[in-house]
Order: C-alpha cells, then sequence, then structure tokens
C-alpha cells in the first residue's frame, strides 16, 4: 500500500501542478473520465453520447462476424449509473440507464448467443430508470415524458422486449 506515499507526494505539489496533472490523466483516459465527471459533475451528459458508446461496442463486437456471439461488458455504464446515484444526481442516473436499455434493445438483432446476459443488462437497466426517476420525484408533466420513453420502446418494431418494456411501465405508474 503506497497511500501514504502518495499522500506525501501530494502535499507537495502545487494546486495547479496537480490540477495539471489531473487534466493530463482525464484528456488520455476516457473511463476515468467518466468516473471524474460522475463524481464531481452534476450534469452528466447527453443520453445520446451514452447511446453512442454501447452502439461502437456493438460495432466492436460484430467486426468479423455479423452478430454478438458473447456477452458485452456493460459494468462501466452501471457503475457510472451508480455514482450519480450514491450522489442523489437521480436525472443524470437514469439517462446511463435509459441509453442502456435503448442499446440493448435496438440491437437486439445483432445478439445472436448470451441471450440471458443482455436480458438480464436490460432488466438492470429498467429497474434503475425507474427507480431513479421516481428518486427525482417528478411532476405530472416530467412523469409522462419518462413514461413515454419506455412506451416508445415497448411499441418499437420489432417488439422483441415489449413485454420488459410494458413491466418496467406498469411499474413505474404502480409505484407512483
Amino acid at each position: 500500500d503506497e497511500s501514504e506515499r502518495v499522500e506525501e507526494v501530494i502535499e507537495g505539489v502545487s494546486s495547479d501542478e496537480l490540477r495539471a496533472f489531473v487534466f493530463d490523466v482525464l484528456a488520455a483516459n476516457p473511463g476515468l473520465r467518466s468516473q471524474f465527471r460522475a463524481r464531481f459533475d452534476d450534469s452528466g451528459k447527453p443520453v445520446e453520447e451514452y447511446r453512442d458508446k454501447i452502439e461502437t461496442l456493438f460495432d466492436e463486437h460484430t467486426q468479423d462476424y455479423p452478430v454478438v456471439t458473447d456477452a458485452i461488458v456493460f459494468s462501466h455504464f452501471f457503475e457510472l449509473a451508480e455514482q450519480y446515484r450514491e450522489r442523489e444526481h437521480y436525472r443524470a442516473a437514469a439517462t446511463v440507464y435509459r441509453a442502456l436499455f435503448e442499446g440493448i434493445d435496438d440491437n437486439h438483432v445483432r445478439i445472436d448467443a448470451a441471450y440471458d446476459h443482455y436480458a438480464k443488462a436490460l432488466r438492470s437497466a429498467l429497474d434503475g430508470y425507474v427507480d431513479c426517476v421516481l428518486a427525482v420525484d417528478p411532476s405530472d408533466s416530467e412523469f409522462e415524458q419518462y413514461a413515454s420513453v419506455l412506451e416508445t420502446q415497448a411499441i418499437s418494431e420489432p417488439r422483441i422486449n415489449e413485454e420488459e418494456f410494458r413491466r418496467a411501465l406498469d411499474d413505474f405508474k404502480d409505484r407512483r
């Protein structure tokens, strides 16, 4: 454990030097940058940015074969959402969960194996979304906007995950 030594070094570094170091490290490491933003930035990113990253994962896993034959690891997104939840930034967490369930659902035609993995990830993302939106205590108009996201996914073609989206929507309305 080098924590004592690291602490000593940090004590001897100026705030400008430390800031420059952190900036350089975050610029070079997207995963760490996301963790940093989840911890210190209340706004999060737009859902499209997260969905683009999920789409890229599917693209990477289908480079050699037209369908995904293994389990894509989404733990980074779940960890990010959890960091937002721990800080009670429920809207930002809900955005991450939304990107996950939309990304998985939108790419269902590219999934050829590990169905259970994707079903569990979809369900976890839906449950997280519902929990976070309800924690916000949305106004009636906000509630309808959040519910419409679930309704839109439920009726999107083909309706392979319709049952899951309807379950989440019912849970969402029942707990309101």
